[in-house]
């Protein structure tokens, strides 16, 4: 068998008269093939025409991503897979564009694995609709896949950790941890039942806001505490994304307890 003057190979005749050669490696594109019968004792030779198409073989594309949600500055890796659709088989090559809401982040190759992989840090906050386009190759048809659920970013909410001066003594010490987010931060002092459920009303859940726009991530608090006195803070960076965290400056307290929370406004209560 031959394709134009390029030899595919041969087979041997069964006892139907019929010869079977098995490719898979032919090109996208028309071929003219030829079948020469080689004669024998009792028959002359001949030769037998055949035009063959090879067409490109479909694909699909999945979309997974290895952090999501994903606080806000985290590297994310982006993933796809191509996959070849039956009957075409193989592995593609070339390359992945990746988008957010149809615009390009990046395009990375596909792999021998037929998986292309895209690291980004630099996506805002909120939700994304990441999707992934595959640019086909000479064997094979383009396609696209989109990342479920939608791709989650969100403000890294500021952590509390508290410094506590002995029962009696005039003052505590509070500390957190800058969110690289915010500007300034709003500390609040409540019941932790009522800051839970104020559902961002804290206005109605605090006693007291112990701090309004402070940039610092340290303050006094000049209220003594009294033995086995528990208060509660929220601390929340202003960057309209309501994060905070619960902590307690009871004494002995064992670990921090901390609940991220929606709040209505940065503004302090």
């Amino acid at each position: 068998l031959e394709d134009g003057t390029t030899l595919l190979g041969s087979a041997t005749l069964d006892g139907v008269g019929q010869a079977r050669l098995t490719l898979s490696n032919l090109t996208v594109g028309s071929h003219a093939l030829s079948a020469d019968y080689s004669p024998d004792m009792g028959f002359n030779g001949s030769t037998g025409n055949h035009t063959q198409d090879v067409i490109q073989a479909d694909t699909t594309v999945a979309v997974v991503s290895d952090n999501n949600p994903a606080a806000l500055g985290e590297t994310i890796n982006f993933t796809a897979t191509v996959t070849v659709i039956a009957p075409g088989a193989g592995l593609p090559t070339g390359d992945v564009t990746f988008r957010d809401g149809g615009s390009p982040i990046g395009t990375a190759a596909v792999d021998g694995s037929g998986q292309a992989v895209l690291s980004t840090s630099v996506l805002g906050e909120g939700p994304h609709v990441i999707s992934a386009d595959y640019n086909g190759d000479f064997d094979y048809n383009l396609s696209s896949g989109q990342l479920a659920p939608d791709q989650s970013v969100l403000l890294l909410p500021a952590s509390l950790d508290m410094t506590l001066l002995p029962a009696g003594e005039p003052d505590t010490q509070l500390m957190w941890n800058a969110d690289p987010n915010a500007t300034a931060y709003d500390v609040v002092e409540g019941d932790l039942i009522l800051l839970r459920g104020s559902g961002g009303d804290f206005a109605t859940a605090t006693t007291n806001c112990a701090a309004n726009d402070q940039a610092a991530t340290t303050m006094t608090v000049s209220a003594p505490l009294t033995a086995g006195e528990i208060r509660w803070y929220l601390v929340r960076g202003l960057n309209g994304a309501g994060n905070g965290t619960y902590d307690s400056s009871g004494i002995g307290q064992a670990a921090p307890r901390d609940a991220a929370v929606d709040a209505a406004a940065p503004a302090c209560p």
